[in-house]
């Protein structure tokens, strides 16, 4: 389900938690997109376009010619497999060719098996465009689940250097808990910031609210976020542009 800011699965929050020659036929179009999938993770808006236009195209083509005419599956297999990587290898010589980086027309921003943000340290990307947590030697949270909203801020903010109390609350509570604590809080986001949504803002929680790790500011106003509690056992991104800050500016603090 799309909510908020383009590309988020699920509501967020604090607790958010066939047979014969025709059968072979099939197993052999998902072993090749499956292939054709893998390379085009790796390549630019342009890359990634063309590679899924190569997968449907082998695709139809196994299962129309590898079912009128016979052709043994491996052999169609290896040309089909090289006919893939020469196009990748193609596209890494056009203009404008990224390895990885944001879709910005989209609103969706991913970093493919590498790492993003302009944090310190910044964040390990697996080739999914989620983060890499096990690669990240986050340190110890124990005041909040892990995989809540809650302990991902914690623990980012904490392995930035700029840690926050462990009782903070639940998502929509950490405004007012900042500013008991003394944290300077406003409507203006830097990076490294602790984003706050109240209930129901932005696809947080009804009931709980949500938090987020402002991982990047850019010129245009933009912002890129990290976040847990939108999936089991994952780190997201998430990207806001300036517009949809100022429309929810009610709803949403930045605790530097």
């Amino acid at each position: 389900m799309k909510v908020g800011g383009r590309n988020f699965a699920g509501v967020v929050g604090h607790r958010g938690a066939k047979t014969g020659a025709r059968g072979a036929a099939t197993r052999g179009v998902r072993q090749i997109s499956g292939m054709a999938g893998k390379v085009s993770g790796g390549l630019s808006r342009l890359g990634r376009a063309a590679a899924e236009m190569g997968r449907r195209m082998t695709a139809a083509l196994i299962s129309s010619v590898g079912g009128m005419v016979g052709v043994p599956m491996m052999v169609l297999v290896a040309g089909l497999i090289a006919v893939i990587a020469m196009m990748g290898a193609l596209l890494a010589w056009l203009p404008g060719f990224e390895s990885s980086g944001c879709e910005e027309d989209s609103g969706d921003c991913v970093a493919w098996g590498e790492t993003m943000g302009s944090l310190d340290p910044v964040l390990a990307m697996k080739e999914n465009g989620t983060v890499d947590v096990e690669a990240m030697d986050l340190p110890s949270i124990t005041s909040y689940e892990r995989w809540q909203c809650t302990w991902w801020a914690a623990a980012r903010r904490e392995q930035i250097g700029r840690p926050v109390d462990p009782w903070m609350g639940d998502g929509h509570m950490w405004s007012g808990s900042a500013r008991r604590f003394g944290y300077p809080t406003d409507k203006t986001p830097r990076p490294g910031d602790v984003m706050v949504f109240q209930k129901g803002v932005l696809g947080a929680d009804p009931t709980y609210g949500h938090v987020a790790i402002v991982e990047e500011v850019r010129e245009d106003g933009s912002i890129v976020i990290s976040e847990s509690g939108v999936g089991f056992g994952i780190v997201a991104l998430r990207e806001f542009t300036a517009e949809m800050l100022r429309d929810y500016r009610d709803g949403i603090d930045f605790i530097h």
